[in-house]
């Protein structure tokens, strides 16, 4: 079955190389199937990639800038070029087309005529217009991807989108009852997956000897944990510092995962064309984060002023006078903050025995 991805899905792994990518274009070649490119995800993916590189490029500049400044003698150090975004996402567009082996006949334009139903569907409210009546792209590509589908043979096709707000029911598992009802005036099949991982999830098959026990017993728990804490102190930037903030007021940027107790939810067999299995096993628990933050404290700040008083012995004296105010100063301090985890580890497994382990995806609960 063909294939459309929104642009959402393509910007969590920009160059396609995650795990997920690699079992989708198995799946394309085992199934001869192809990705389809409505021309709206295929230009917004180019600015996606350039605002990428813009971004990225500014984040190197400014550390240079801080590594220039720390350095005694940086003579050594050689600024790369400017990046040229223009080029450079020409030649992403050229990568992606590669990638996914998409022809430049397969990326459908959208028509001029979609204006008319764009504004109706607003006024009604009809999804994918939200109750606001906005969400013009989403609209602009929900009826791509009804033209689309209706010029394939089979008139079915797989649409995978991370944007359940406009496109999925309220379990997120399948299609607004709006689109659903455009799907069946149309007389067309469209399946809706809200991740890479919920469509994998429909291709596994069963294993006999792969179950719950035969994880357990290959893969140490203790070392997935350990791995994890190792994990998440060098890569959680992304996802652990905007839960810390939300929990914690002026906190530092400090922070430091001390544990990690998980175990397993669940799991999912792909068998890839090479015959090699991909065995995706999903793990929940807690773990126990240290974190730095400013408390401020009111202190009693001492003034002493002199005095002179007359002398018993004649002339005067200095007394000091405690005056004195009131201030406050900030105190650095640590908390230990519990919260719930879900990841993903992915293993391939060759001859009953697995010859790779990776922290795939995780995620804040």
């Amino acid at each position: 079955m063909h294939v459309i991805l929104d642009t959402n899905i393509l910007r969590q792994d920009i160059l396609l190389r995650s795990d997920d990518f690699n079992i989708l274009l198995d799946y394309l070649n085992k199934t001869n199937s192809k990705v389809i490119f409505p021309q709206i995800v295929y230009e917004e993916v180019k600015e996606v990639y350039k605002r990428l590189l813009v971004e990225r490029e500014n984040d190197f500049s400014r550390a240079f800038e801080k590594l220039e400044n720390t350095l005694v003698d940086n003579v050594y150090i050689k600024k790369v070029k400017e990046v040229k975004v223009e080029q450079e996402s020409e030649k992403y567009l050229g990568y992606l087309k590669d990638k996914l082996r998409i022809k430049d006949n397969e990326i459908i334009p959208y028509r001029d005529n979609y204006l008319s139903e764009i504004i109706q569907r607003a006024i009604c409210r009809k999804k994918p217009c939200s109750e606001k009546g906005q969400e013009f792209r989403d609209t602009v590509l929900w009826l791509s991807i009804l033209d689309i589908t209706k010029q394939l043979t089979t008139r079915e096709i797989v649409f995978i989108s991370n944007n359940t707000r406009d496109f999925a029911s309220k379990d997120n598992k399948c299609l607004h009852k709006d689109l659903q009802l455009d799907m069946k005036k149309n007389n067309l099949k469209i399946h809706y997956y809200n991740s890479l991982k919920h469509f994998i999830k429909t291709q596994a098959i069963k294993i006999d000897y792969i179950n719950i026990s035969w994880i357990k017993e290959t893969i140490d728990i203790d070392e997935v944990n350990s791995k994890f804490v190792e994990y998440l102190n060098e890569h959680g930037d992304e996802k652990l510092l905007p839960w810390i903030k939300q929990q914690i007021l002026n906190f530092t940027g400090y922070y430091s995962v001390l544990y990690s107790n998980l175990s397993i939810d669940s799991y999912y067999v792909y068998e890839m064309q090479d015959l090699s299995l991909r065995l995706e096993v999903m793990f929940i628990g807690e773990i126990e984060v240290e974190v730095e933050y400013e408390k401020n404290i009111e202190y009693f700040n001492p003034d002493y002023k002199y005095e002179y008083v007359p002398s018993l012995a004649g002339g005067k004296r200095a007394v000091s006078k405690l005056m004195g105010e009131f201030d406050i100063k900030s105190e650095v301090k640590c908390q230990c903050m519990n919260t719930n985890m879900e990841i993903t580890i992915s293993a391939t497994v060759k001859n009953k025995k697995i010859e790779k382990l990776d922290i795939t995806d995780w995620n804040v609960l």
